[in-house]
């Protein structure tokens, strides 16, 4: 619709001033909403736009409704058969979700490269169903973790995404097909830097970068860390809500017990403290913020 279409050149702008404000912290993204909402002409941008390397994504069999309405439109096609048909799937693509496919769909899948974004807590809350991935792990899709939008799960939590498709995969899986807790941290850590392509990131060795979160044990869980059989296991058990203490992304310090010291002061007035904060994202993104949201 006309009341919520902006012209292409004002994006660009704004990502501009955003990766000049952030350097190489932040890379380009194509995310097509879903096969539903995007007409023939964008998917053709997207995948014109993006080539053989910058990452696009896009939501896809995700409920039987979607498949259905895709079915009305095009007899016959699933979401990741229309994806492919559009060019869209490839070593760079995510494609989250991923719930009602079949055979084919996960041979294609596999034949592409493309990766799956799994989103346990999001397809539970909504009652989309349960995506099948020890199948496309079976068959050698690189497996990823999301949270979907905060409108839907807004818990956000990577570590509780982590220990529930844990759960779900162990309950529905071959034994064959089992992976480990040490897997499954590195789904979350090595292996999404690798699938992302961001180098240096995802393990903590000499030469990487200092991208870390530091939490509190309590001394019965620094005991059961020493002397578990599965020490992965255990750290991906430990729950992270409220346990931060120390936040650092290359080296430097951007939470630390409870201060930030990469923010301004806040004295108490929450409005004086965004107003603030605006002004400083203006001069920082060569524009004006003054009242604006961020």
């Amino acid at each position: 619709p006309e009341w919520i279409a902006m012209d292409l050149e004002w994006l660009i702008e704004e990502s501009r001033k955003t990766m000049a404000a952030c350097g190489d912290l932040v890379e380009y993204a194509y995310a097509p909403r879903f096969e539903l909402s995007c007409c023939p002409e964008l998917w053709d941008w997207v995948v014109r736009q993006s080539g053989d390397t910058a990452l696009r994504m896009t939501h896809a069999a995700e409920s039987p409704v979607e498949l259905q309405s895709l079915r009305d439109r095009a007899a016959g096609a699933g979401a990741i058969r229309f994806l492919d048909s559009r060019g869209f799937l490839g070593p760079n693509a995510l494609v989250v979700h991923a719930i009602w496919i079949d055979e084919e769909e996960v041979d294609l899948l596999r034949r592409s490269r493309s990766m799956v974004v799994h989103c346990p807590w999001a397809n539970l809350r909504l009652g989309s169903g349960i995506a099948p991935i020890p199948r496309l792990h079976e068959s050698g899709v690189t497996i990823l973790l999301g949270s979907d939008g905060s409108a839907c799960n807004p818990g956000l939590d990577p570590a509780s995404e982590a220990r529930l498709a844990r759960g779900l995969f162990s309950a529905a899986a071959p034994r064959r097909s089992w992976l480990t807790a040490e897997q499954w941290l590195a789904v979350s850590t090595s292996n999404a830097c690798q699938a992302l392509g961001w180098g240096g990131a995802g393990s903590i060795e000499p030469g990487m970068s200092a991208d870390l979160f530091l939490m509190d044990l309590t001394e019965e869980e620094w005991a059961e860390m020493r002397t578990a059989e599965d020490p992965y296991a255990t750290a991906m058990d430990i729950p992270r809500a409220g346990r931060g203490r120390l936040t650092m992304v290359r080296g430097r310090i951007l939470y630390d017990s409870g201060e930030f010291p990469t923010l301004p002061g806040a004295d108490g007035d929450i409005q004086a403290t965004r107003s603030l904060l605006l002004r400083r994202a203006g001069e920082l993104t060569g524009g004006s913020s003054a009242s604006g949201g961020l």
